[in-house]
């Protein structure tokens, strides 16, 4: 789906999907967003920037934008919240892709934590994985 597709349905995306719904790329939808309101409000003071960004590929390819986000926008004992379709490994993803069949976007990129826990490790931080349904996943990386 182009921009122009998302643009039109962003009115109505949450009343869209079914929570039901426990196929990709919807399944655990609303246990994802549940997840990110806990952590969210667990934190007495919290300061929230919700980043939209578009197909996940700044984020899902490119550990190293994560790492630079966190580092340079958040305060000590802050975390980094990213909550979409994701997998813990490849092999999910890959098994994912193959129930999904032509339903599978190929235009988007998606969060493996496997291919960005070397690089948050590397930097120093923390970070927290859960997996919430076979397609939806809640990465907190922690400073």
């Amino acid at each position: 789906m182009d921009k122009g597709g998302f643009n039109r349905w962003a009115g109505e995306y949450d009343q869209s999907i079914d929570p039901g719904d426990r196929e990709y790329p919807f399944a655990g939808y609303y246990e994802v967003l549940s997840l990110v309101q806990d952590l969210v409000l667990s934190d007495g003071r919290p300061s929230v920037l919700d980043l939209g960004v578009g197909t996940g590929l700044p984020l899902a390819r490119q550990a190293a934008f994560m790492v630079r986000l966190a580092r340079e926008n958040l305060n000590p004992g802050g975390s980094l919240i990213v909550a979409d379709v994701a997998f813990a490994t490849w092999e999910e993803l890959w098994a994912c892709r193959a129930g999904a069949g032509k339903y599978w976007d190929e235009e988007e990129a998606y969060l493996v934590l496997e291919a960005v826990c070397p690089a948050l490790t590397e930097a120093g931080l923390g970070f927290r994985y859960t997996q919430v349904s076979h397609c939806g996943g809640v990465l907190q990386v922690l400073t």
